[in-house]
């Protein structure tokens, strides 16, 4: 089967570790991947190997694009932002350089044959007008739920449109996949329900190979990992906020990954309440390595604010880590309060309240360890990627079906 992934985006994070293992897992289990991704996102999927990939150029660096558009591409050109223009410019850039990648995008598609084709992100998933003529089936990947469009009519064009366009793709699509119930149930905000049978598929980790990993930080205190980097929805401020509730606890230090600029509120909070020498910002660090300093924690902590699944949380289970997080959105999906974590309201209080419980209490932080140990299991990318072939076969034959019956009138 050869299967198209699709995914723009301008940074690492949780759906962009989730097309990368994916396209990694798919590959292995012998099917044909093409990999079509922008210039910002090249350097972290070129350790894909049978994966074909393919780079159509800059969308979020503003003089890259403006390179692209005009055909004078400087390959000596770094990928530094620098100042944005004003709104309305920038909007027109976007859009021009969104046109521009359409041809090139249907061309791979054409060109390499693919039976299927998967969707990733808002970015990719605009481009459904302009794949849909080509007769390929597609498959939209909900990697958290659809905000910024309420459940009922509004009188806000740029929402209401917003509510069209994603009607026309989740109408037309031949198969969704989610992750977890806040997801699917974010759909009601369409205009009409989709058409197709929407899939359950949670995220993976690659269980054995992880648990591989050494150990990064060093040191006798007790280690908090925090690994959401500067996205409001990670809660980074929370986190700060609870390790601040938590200055009590003698040799308690937090580990905070992910690229936080330094002029950020995260840190400058951190500054504010004093706490530089309880927490260090180690940036964003790539995989494997990010793995030896999760599994250097004696606790992970998972402050969000919104979140579609949690893949932090899967791949903490898959060392063993007892967790703390919030009870927000899908991470009730992944994993079970009581059992393999400790979940509270996106509060401080609370947060630094179920930290310090579960600190006391060593049998029940090596209980919670046991029990991921073992159902990280379930979360192994050789049995999800089973599942996203086994969906995408069955959309291939109804579409196939579909396509004869057609010809057969």
């Amino acid at each position: 089967m050869g299967i198209g992934l699709i995914i723009f985006s301008d940074g690492w994070g949780g759906a962009e570790n989730v097309v990368h293992s994916l396209a990694r897992a798919l590959g292995e289990k012998g099917e044909e991947v093409l990999l079509i991704f922008n210039e910002e996102m090249a350097r972290y999927y070129q350790d894909l190997p049978g994966v074909r990939t393919y780079d159509i150029g800059p969308l979020y660096n503003l003089r890259r694009m403006l390179g692209s558009l005009l055909r004078l591409n400087d390959p000596s050109a770094d990928l530094a932002e620098g100042g944005a223009p004003l709104p309305g410019v920038w909007n027109v850039l976007r859009w021009a350089r969104r046109r521009a990648i359409r041809p090139e995008v249907a061309r791979i598609l054409v060109e390499e044959k693919v039976d299927i084709v998967g969707l990733h992100l808002d970015e990719a998933i605009s481009l459904y007008p302009f794949i849909e003529p080509l007769g390929i089936p597609m498959v939209v990947t909900l990697h958290s739920p659809i905000i910024g469009v309420p459940r009922k009519r509004t009188f806000d064009p740029l929402k209401e449109n917003r509510r069209r366009s994603l009607t026309q793709v989740m109408s037309g699509v031949d198969g969704i996949t989610y992750q977890s119930d806040c997801e699917l149930d974010s759909l009601a905000c369409l205009l009409e329900r989709p058409r197709c049978r929407p899939a359950a598929i949670p995220n993976g980790v690659h269980v054995q190979e992880m648990r591989r990993a050494g150990t990064a930080l060093r040191g006798g205190g007790r280690k908090i990992v925090y690994m959401g980097g500067s996205r409001w929805q990670k809660g980074g401020e929370l986190a700060v906020q609870t390790m601040s509730l938590l200055r009590d606890m003698d040799g308690l230090e937090m580990h905070m990954l992910g690229k936080i600029p330094e002029g950020h509120r995260i840190r400058a909070l951190a500054r504010e309440l004093e706490l530089e020498d309880r927490m260090t910002f180690h940036g964003f660090v790539p995989s494997p390595v990010v793995f030896d300093y999760l599994n250097s924690a004696d606790l992970v902590l998972i402050p969000s604010l919104s979140e579609g699944f949690s893949v932090t949380a899967i791949e903490a289970m898959a060392l063993g880590k007892p967790i703390v997080g919030t009870n927000v959105g899908g991470i009730p999906t992944a994993v079970t309060d009581g059992r393999n974590a400790i979940l509270v309201g996106p509060d401080p209080r609370e947060l630094a309240n179920a930290v310090r419980r579960l600190l006391l209490e060593p049998e029940r932080m090596s209980t919670m360890s046991d029990v991921n140990w073992q159902d990280a299991e379930r979360y192994d990318w050789e049995l999800i990627s089973q599942m996203y072939i086994d969906y995408f076969d069955e959309i291939i034959s109804r579409c196939s079906g579909s396509a004869s019956l057609s010809d057969g009138r």
